[in-house]
Order: structure tokens, then C-alpha cells, then sequence
């Protein structure tokens, strides 16, 4: 418990809330007995989220996915332990741990889930549109947890937020997207992300956002030749 303690004072003064994420399905995480492993041991997960809020004053949350395999979930016991050690909302991904990223989303569990505890449920997976956002909020979460979605589409935040609001979708144009991309850039330059991780997410970026533009093939392709950050911003002008 002390390395619980020890992570929750080091991050505690620099964030608004601590997620504990009990959905990781990556097996190098797994088998560390760590991430979605611990959705096996849902007393194990309350003693957890019981010494985190111990140590701080922030809203504390919990990640989860469903369970191991469609044999075996574990959801509505881990929610009843993680809402009883004092969690503040619950995001819940609608696959198994066997799914990873890909697969159904088993809306059936999430409403289920949202049926069986008192405090807010956020739905969380495969949210990359207006209908998949639709079928979410069709499961009466109290909110939506957007992840790889906003990779493709950074815009799709705005776009939901936009339809509640008006009943309507929210078209981005190229002049938008190109705009985009220069503040991405500019954000990137400001806190100094010059490493070459950086600039292939930026290529990546300017890659899922040029998809549907013009002559988009060819511009892709020499995004993907781009060899420095200076070289990328002219091929987007262009």
C-alpha cells in the first residue's frame, strides 16, 4: 500500500481528479499483476481505491472493463466494491479484457452497470461518431469517455456536444482541420516536444485529418516522406 501512497502524493497537486485504471488489457501490464489483472480480485480493488482516497481530497475514479472473457465478468461485483470503498464515478469500457480494442461493445452491461450503482457511470469504448455516441447515451450513462476516437477526429468532442445542443451534426471543413494542425504544432514547439515520437504523432495527426480531403492519397504520401517539423507545416500549406 505505501507505493499506492507514494503515487497518489506525487500526482495529487497536479490534477483535478485520480482515475484508478482497472481497464488496461495490454499483457505486459497484465502480467505485472496490474491494470485490468486486478478485475479478478474485486476485494483487492476496494482495499485499493480505499488507500487512495485515504491519501487525498480529490474525486477518486475507477476504469474497469467487463471481465476476463464473456466467461468470465466480473463487472457487477467490482462496481458494488469500487461504489462501497468511497469511488466518485465509475468509466466503464464495454469490452473483456480478451477483446482488447476490438470487437462489440456490450451495451447490455453498461446500462446494467448504471442500473446497479448509485454514483455517475461514464461509458467509455468504440466512440467514434454521432451514432456510436447515440448508442452510449441509449445505456443512460451520465457521461461519455472519448479515447482513440479523438485521435482520428479531434473535433468529435465539439460535434457531440454540438448535436445535444442544436439536434444537429457539425460538418469541419479543411480550413478548420489545417488550423488544427498548425496549433498542434505550435502547442508541441511551445512545451519544447521536439522528440521523434512527437513528430510521428504529428504526421499521424495530419494523416487521419487529410483522409477525406482533395487529392488526399497523394497528400498522404508525402506526409509519410515529411522529415522534420518544418518540411510537414509547408506540405500542409501546400
Amino acid at each position: 500500500m505505501s507505493r499506492v501512497k507514494n503515487a497518489v502524493e506525487k500526482i495529487k497537486n497536479n490534477c483535478d481528479i485520480i482515475d484508478f485504471n482497472l481497464g488496461c488489457p495490454v499483457k505486459k501490464i497484465v502480467t505485472q499483476k496490474a491494470g485490468s489483472w486486478l478485475l479478478n480480485y474485486p476485494e483487492k480493488v476496494s482495499e485499493l481505491i480505499k488507500e487512495i482516497k485515504r491519501n487525498t481530497e480529490k474525486p477518486v475514479t475507477a476504469k474497469i472493463r467487463l471481465g476476463k472473457d464473456e466467461k468470465h465478468l466480473t463487472y457487477l461485483k467490482v462496481v458494488e466494491a469500487i461504489e462501497k470503498a468511497g469511488a466518485d464515478a465509475i468509466f466503464i469500457h464495454g469490452r473483456t479484457i480478451e477483446q482488447g480494442y476490438s470487437g462489440d461493445i456490450n451495451y447490455e452491461a453498461i446500462a446494467e452497470i448504471n442500473e446497479n450503482v448509485s454514483i455517475p457511470v461514464i461509458g467509455n469504448g468504440n466512440i467514434i461518431d454521432l451514432e456510436s455516441a447515440k448508442k452510449m447515451l441509449q445505456t443512460k450513462v451520465d457521461g461519455l469517455m472519448i479515447g482513440r476516437g479523438a485521435l482520428k477526429n479531434p473535433f468529435l468532442f465539439k460535434q457531440i456536444f454540438f448535436y445535444l445542443r442544436n439536434k444537429r451534426w457539425l460538418d469541419i471543413n479543411k480550413k478548420d482541420k489545417i488550423n488544427f494542425l498548425f496549433d498542434y504544432m505550435e502547442l508541441c514547439d511551445k512545451y519544447n516536444l521536439k522528440s521523434n515520437e512527437y513528430f510521428f504523432r504529428a504526421k499521424q495527426h495530419a494523416i487521419y485529418l487529410t483522409k477525406e480531403l482533395e487529392n488526399s492519397r497523394k497528400l498522404r504520401e508525402r506526409i509519410m516522406k515529411a522529415k522534420n517539423v518544418d518540411e510537414l507545416k509547408t506540405i500542409i500549406k501546400s
